[in-house]
């Protein structure tokens, strides 16, 4: 028996051997299998945090242009309302200032009609 023996160890030692190496495979083909997982849901939590900031910094700078658009309008706006302001002003001056010359004309035709009922009787005194 003591001649069989190192042969049983040899083998038990091989079979260790090679099963040792086939779990080691299985381990790193694990390991790999859950890494390359990991990775792969890393990629895709760095995508979906991506669109997300992408679509936030579009949302942003949509509010921004609409903003900016407002701001634009309403300044135009009041720019519109000063020139109406000021147009209206000048047209109650110039309404004013027909008005003051309708009645100095409508005065002075008056006095010229005075003075043309006068004319014969001052025609007739220096006669």
């Amino acid at each position: 028996m003591s001649g069989v023996t190192p042969y049983i160890y040899i083998v038990v030692i091989l079979v260790g051997i090679i099963a040792g190496f086939g779990i080691s495979a299985l381990l790193q083909r694990t390991l790999l299998s859950t890494n390359r997982r990991e990775a792969d849901e890393q990629v895709a939590k760095i995508i979906h945090d991506a669109e997300r900031d992408a679509d936030a910094k579009t949302r942003e700078a949509r509010l921004g242009a609409k903003d900016l658009a407002f701001k634009a309008k309403l300044e135009l706006e009041q720019e519109r309302k000063r020139r109406q302001d000021a147009l209206a002003s000048t047209e109650k001056r110039v309404q004013k200032l027909e008005d003051n010359l309708e009645r100095r004309v409508a005065g002075i035709d008056k006095r010229e009609a005075e003075l043309q009922k006068r004319e014969p009787a001052l025609s007739k005194k220096e006669d």
